[in-house]
């Protein structure tokens, strides 16, 4: 039985196999199959390229990431000695309500001067 490559790909090519496995090799449909070889191997190209574009975004997308860290890293770190003394500053102010909640108690000319520096008050 003869399967035409052009009606019936898969049939055809099931008649292949059992052609070549049973070694009848004189019945075998070479142009037919070179074709198919040959675009088994563009097939394979095509994936592999595709596959190789959607790793190269994924790459330049993680750079740009890095980049975009290494810059907000450089920004933070020039002004962090700022940030550092402010949080401290912060710190203290609270640490001083905490020992004296009332408006009449100690420390609390120290927490006035605190906050006048972060602007929390009105300076006089």
């Amino acid at each position: 039985m003869k399967t035409s490559y052009d009606s019936d790909v898969i049939a055809w090519a099931q008649e292949q196999v059992n052609l070549l496995r049973s070694g009848q090799f004189s019945l075998l449909d070479i142009e037919h199959i070179a074709e198919e070889i040959e675009d088994v191997g563009k097939s394979e190209q095509r994936e592999l390229a595709s596959r190789m574009a959607v790793l190269l975004a994924h790459l330049l997308k993680s750079i740009s990431q890095i980049l975009s860290m290494v810059k907000r890293t450089d920004y933070v770190s020039r002004f962090l000695p700022g940030l550092k003394k402010e949080i401290g500053v912060r710190t203290n102010a609270v640490k001083l309500r905490k020992k004296s909640p009332s408006p009449a108690g100690e420390g609390r000319g120290e927490e006035n001067k605190y906050r006048k520096k972060l602007y929390l008050t009105p300076s006089s």
